[in-house]
């Protein structure tokens, strides 16, 4: 599987080359599920890596032909329309799931600036009670452990305590 950084440049030499569907289908709207479609690619090209077929795309016009017959192939076209019937199942889901599933994070991640805004200025400022710094910290360091999915958490575990986290 390959991260979607990894395949912008592919995706952009696809595109220039003219192959619509093969770039869609690699940089749609989930580009962690196109992995069937890179393997494609690959395979056709004959490399292990995007960055490998990117750079084969530029400069062998051989291959861009071949990608061009993938790319007309009713086997492109069932991935790529697989994948965007993901999306839409995915878009359907979220909006079943009303607005918390996904508007959390910021709401909380505003929450928490607003609390150190709170306690670093307008409490000073106006005389109003400030919140305990420790309970601060806390909340703090609570929802960005929630926030980044506990990697953080993981990893100062990993570095303070020898894995002791896993």
């Amino acid at each position: 599987m390959f991260s979607a950084l990894l395949l912008k440049p592919l995706v952009g030499a696809l595109a220039e080359a003219g192959l619509g569907v093969l770039s869609q289908a690699i940089g749609g709207p989930l580009p962690n599920m196109a992995g069937e479609a890179v393997r494609t690619v690959l395979d056709v090209i004959g490399v292990t890596t995007p960055a490998e077929a990117t750079k084969r795309i530029a400069v062998d016009p051989a291959i861009v032909e071949r990608l061009q017959t993938l790319d007309a192939s009713p086997e492109m076209a069932e991935i790529a329309m697989a994948q965007e019937a993901r999306a839409s199942a995915l878009t359907a889901h979220e909006i079943a799931a009303g607005g918390f599933a996904y508007w959390w994070r910021p709401a909380g991640a505003w929450l928490v600036v607003w609390l150190w805004f709170q306690n670093c200025t307008v409490a000073i400022f106006f005389g109003l009670p400030q919140i305990p710094w420790s309970e601060l910290f806390a909340f703090s360091a609570l929802f960005l452990s929630l926030y980044m999915g506990g990697h953080t958490v993981k990893s100062l575990a990993d570095r303070y305590l020898g894995g002791a986290a896993r």
